[in-house]
This record gives structure tokens, sequence and C-alpha cells, in this order.
């Protein structure tokens, strides 16, 4: 999967606003100048001051604080844009992984890849291209305006600018180099902490306090190291701004000495010069904020990249009638060959080693793993002919480790259904399951996961899931067997005595 093009959903426009305010921004700039020179030229005449000069200089300075926030608007809006289509992209390509592919994937770096790079994205959009773009237009119409204020003025401009320019783009072309090494150490400090966390009560009692904050620290320095050459570097981008804009200053005033030219030009051109170098430190900020997005498209792109589940592309949709099913030497991590078959309608047990595979069997059946070598017929359908959401809707699964959303309680019964029964289904399921207390109320929040369940209620909850869903095929893992009896008496209070049954008895 390819990251989201940077031009799309109207972000052209947005870039194309961004200019047109960079145009007004520099006529606004090069109007202050001349201004700035009449009224000069009055002061040093004892003229009155120009009442249009006044005006004129009032305006720009309105006209280009104007353009500052339209520079900060349409910049967000084209952050938050991105960053949705980023976060899109990532949550897409998330969903057909398998299982354990995402289970293998360290929690503090899934979050991270929602959160931490998300920054750069929005502030490179944000802060850094509209601010390019504007000051690669306003330099031109400086140095144009200095020319028409003394040509020897916008010659010398010419030159210092375009060397400055030319430095600020060699020096900052890598900053992604810096950006890389500091947002790794960064990540993995923020990596760490994610996943602590939890555990830090038994990281307590456990005496490891002193060993994990030694390794935080080692960590730290590390990314204190990187932070700083980042920042140093960043820093060099703006000096050699400031640096060309102190020398123009100098070359301006000892030609106006050398020529004894008026003071208005003289002014006029220190205040062009004044917003020139403000340009070149904006171009030398973007030029850092654009290292910053670079390392963190090649993580996304590296992520998108990596190979995911290939998504069958089987069209035929199960009956809404109990299922059969017939595994034929499955081979699933190099144990020896599962097979188990029942006919619709039936009941069968997997036992012995075969039970150590059944879970992972399990999986694959509702299509969360890649399936192995081997023959698996639902119904009579090849496996991979079957259509991926037919398989999952008519295919149960009763589990102690269900899929729990943060949200009201009728969120996570009614997963996976095609159409929310009511209130009075749901109840009856809930009573045939057994789900009492406060679960007796399909409003009440639960916590991400079930962390605030015991583990009979989170197997009582996946069995009221499945039977909400009325499946062909009910699997029952291991340990949810243990955690609920009659599931027999259930079946058949929800008309479902018929469903095909498998389950795992270690």
């Amino acid at each position: 999967m390819d990251m989201p093009p940077i031009f799309d959903k109207g972000r052209r426009r947005g870039l194309c606003l961004v200019a047109a305010f960079a145009l007004v921004q520099g006529a606004a700039a090069g109007a202050a100048a001349f201004a700035t020179r009449v009224l000069f030229s009055g002061l040093h005449d004892g003229a009155p001051a120009s009442g249009v000069a006044l005006a004129t200089l009032a305006l720009t300075g309105a006209t280009i604080a104007a353009a500052r926030i339209g520079f900060a608007v349409i910049g967000d809006r084209l952050g938050q844009a991105y960053a949705l289509d980023i976060r899109e992209a990532l949550f897409r390509h998330a969903t057909g992984l398998s299982a354990s592919d995402v289970e293998a994937r360290r929690v503090g770096y899934i979050s991270l890849r929602f959160v931490g790079d998300m920054t750069a994205f929005k502030s490179w959009f944000a802060q850094g291209l509209p601010h390019l773009v504007a000051g690669l237009i306003q330099l031109p119409i400086l140095v144009l305006v200095m020319s028409l204020l003394d040509l020897s003025f916008g010659v010398t401009g010419l030159i210092v600018f375009c060397a400055a320019l030319a430095l600020i783009l060699w020096l900052g072309w890598d900053m992604s180099d810096a950006h890389k090494s500091l947002r790794s150490r960064r990540a993995a400090i923020a990596a760490d902490m994610a996943d602590l966390m939890p555990a830090a009560h038994d990281i307590g009692q456990l005496d490891r306090t002193r060993i994990e904050i030694r390794h935080l620290r080692k960590l730290t320095r590390r990314m204190v190291d990187a932070s700083v050459k980042r920042a140093r570097r960043a820093e060099t981008l703006v000096a050699v701004a400031d640096i060309a804009t102190g020398v123009m200053a100098a070359l301006i005033m000892w030609r106006a000495y050398a020529d004894g030219m008026e003071t208005g030009i003289v002014a006029g051109a220190l205040a062009a010069l004044g917003l020139g170098g403000a340009a070149l430190r904006s171009i030398a900020r973007a030029m850092d904020r654009r290292g910053a997005f670079l390392a963190a498209e090649e993580k996304c792109a590296a992520a998108l990249n990596r190979p995911r589940t290939r998504m069958r592309s089987g069209a035929t949709e199960l009956d809404r009638k109990p299922l059969s099913l017939d595994v034929e030497n499955v081979v699933i991590d190099g144990a020896p060959p599962l097979s188990v078959a029942v006919s619709a309608g039936g009941h069968a047990d997997i036992t012995g080693d075969a039970a150590e595979s059944a879970e992972k069997l399990f999986s694959i059946l509702q299509g969360r793993e890649r399936r192995p070598d081997g023959a698996i017929r639902i119904e009579g359908v090849n496996f991979d002919d079957i259509l991926p959401l037919s398989l999952r809707r008519r295919v149960g699964r009763v589990t102690a480790t269900p899929m729990i959303l943060r949200g009201s309680f009728r969120r996570t019964l009614t997963l996976g259904l095609k159409r929310r029964p009511s209130d009075k289904r749901i109840l009856a399921v809930m009573d045939a399951v057994s789900l009492k207390g406060a679960l007796r109320d399909p409003d009440t929040v639960l916590l991400a996961g079930g962390a605030d369940l015991n583990a009979t209620d989170r197997v009582r909850i996946s069995l009221a899931n499945a039977l909400l869903n009325k499946p062909g095929l009910l699997l029952v893992d291991a340990a949810a067997l243990t955690h609920i009896k009659g599931i027999g008496d259930a079946l058949a209070a929800c008309g479902l005595e018929n469903v095909t049954l498998v389950t795992v008895k270690p």
C-alpha cells in the first residue's frame, strides 16, 4: 500500500491559496518599503508627513498580519487532512494483517504510529510547506523592490540571497537523517514507558525499579545526544539566514555612506531587507520540518509495505443454516496434521495433541490467520472460495479473550451484526448466557479489552455476541469451556439448538 498522495483531496488548491497569500504579502512588503522611503525622505527634508504613506504603512502591516493568519489556517487544515489520510491508510493496512502479526507488534509502537508521527505530518503542512512556498515567492519580490529603490541594492541582494538560499537548501536537504536518529531514540523511550507503565506495580514488587530506571536513563542520554545534534543543525540553517541579513545590511549602509544616498532610499531598502531575512528564516525552519516529515514518512511507508495476509477473493456466501465442517491434514506451526469432520448440526470435540493446535485452527476458520497447507471445506465449499465477511458472520467463536471495544455494552454485543437487534432480543440472549448485575444493562460502559471484567463475564459476553450473530458453526475454545457451563441450554434458549458445535477439550 502506498502513502496517501500529498496533492490530493483539495490540498493542491490549498497550496495555491498559500501561494496567493505569499504574493499578497510580498506586494504589501514592497508597498511598505516604498512608503517607508517616502516618510523618511519627508522627515529628512522637514516636510509634513504624507497621509497616503502613513495609511499605506498601516494597511500593509494589517495585510501582512492577515496573510500570516491565512497561512496558519490553511496550513493547519492541510496538516489535519493529511494526518487523517495517514491514519486511515495505517488502519486499513492493519485490518489486513493477520491477528498474530498485529499481536507481534509492541503496543507502544502501534500507539506511536497513530500519534507520534502525526505531529511531523501536521507540522510540515501547517508550518513547513506553506512557509517554504511563501518564502520562495517573497524573496524574488523583495529583491525586485530593492532594485526599484536602487539597482545596486537589487544586484547585491540577489547575490546574497541566492547564496544564502543555496546554502540553506544544501545544509538542510538531509535533515531527515538527524530526525531519524532522534525519533528512533525518542520512540524507544515512549514505547518502553507505554509497555512498562501497566506493569509498574509488579515491577516494583519484583525489585526491578532501579534496573528499569537505569535502562531509561541510558536511553535518555542517547536521545539527548541525538536531540542536541538535530537542534544544532536546525539552528545552523537559521543562522545562515541571520548572517546573510547582517551582511546585506552592512553592504547597504556601506553603499549609502560611500555614495551619500538619500535617507529614504536606505530606509526602504532596510525595510525590504528585514522582510527578506524573515522569509529566509521561514525557509530554514521549513527545511527542518521537512526533515521530520521525511523521517516520519519513511517509517509509515515501511509500515504500509509490511506483508499482509493475502485477502481471499472468494465470493460464495454461506447459507443461514447449520454448517458442516471438514478439515483434512492441516499442518499448523509444524504440529502433526490435524483433521476434523463434523456434519451439519453435529458436535465434535478436539482432544489430545490436536487440542494444542485447535485455537490457531479456530482463528484460521474465522479468517484471522493465514491458511496453512491442507484442505478446509465448510458446507462443502472450499475455504478460499468463501466471502470473508460471510465467514466471520456465519462462524461464531466463544473465547476468553473476545474483542471488547470501549463504549456501551450494547456496542460490544452487536459487533459484526448486519443489523442491530432490538433491546428485547439483546436482553433475551443476555438472560440465556446468565449475564447479571451491571452487565444486565446494555448501556453499561465497558473498558477496552474488558479490563474491568472477570474471565467468566468475558466468556459470557463472547457467547452472547456469537449467539446474536446466529452462526451456523460455533467454535468454543478450551479456556472458555472452563468458565461456562450449559452451552447447549443457551443455544436452545436462543433457538439455535441445531447449530454445528466444535469444542476443545485438552
